[in-house]
C-alpha cells in the first residue's frame, strides 16, 4: 500500500465516491500496521466552510477504519482547494495534532500556512 493518497472532490463538493471511501480506509490499515505511524492531512486552507466539513468527513471515515484522534494529524497548506492529500508519515515532534476544526475559520493569513 502506498503511504501517500490523493483525494480529489468534485468543485464545490463535500463528499467522495464509495470507491475513494474504501481507499481512505485502507489507506487508514496502513499506519494502523505501524504504531509510529501518522496519517497527515493536507488540506487547503482557502473556502473555510467547505473545507472543515471535508476534513470532518475524511477524519469521520479515519476513525472508523481505527485510528485515533492522536493519529490523524491536520496541515493547511496552500494547495488547490480541491484535493486533499493523506500521507502515511512517521511522529514526530514537529506535527502538530489536532483534532477537526471546531471553529468554522481556517488559517487565512500565510504565517499559519505550511508551504509544500
Amino acid at each position: 500500500m502506498p503511504h501517500e493518497m490523493r483525494i480529489t472532490f468534485y468543485p464545490r463538493a463535500k463528499a467522495f465516491s464509495g470507491q475513494t471511501l474504501k481507499w481512505i480506509k485502507a489507506f487508514a490499515l496502513t499506519a494502523l500496521q505501524d504504531p509510529r505511524l501518522v496519517v497527515e492531512v493536507r488540506a487547503s486552507c482557502a473556502e473555510a466552510d467547505l473545507q472543515t466539513d471535508r476534513l470532518k468527513l475524511v477524519q469521520k471515515t479515519l476513525k472508523e477504519a481505527g485510528l485515533s484522534s492522536h493519529q490523524v494529524v491536520i496541515n493547511f497548506t496552500d494547495r488547490p482547494v480541491d484535493t486533499m492529500l493523506l500521507l502515511a508519515t512517521p511522529h514526530t515532534d514537529k506535527n502538530m495534532i489536532v483534532d477537526a476544526p471546531r471553529s468554522k475559520k481556517l488559517p487565512r493569513n500565510k504565517a499559519q500556512v505550511t508551504k509544500w
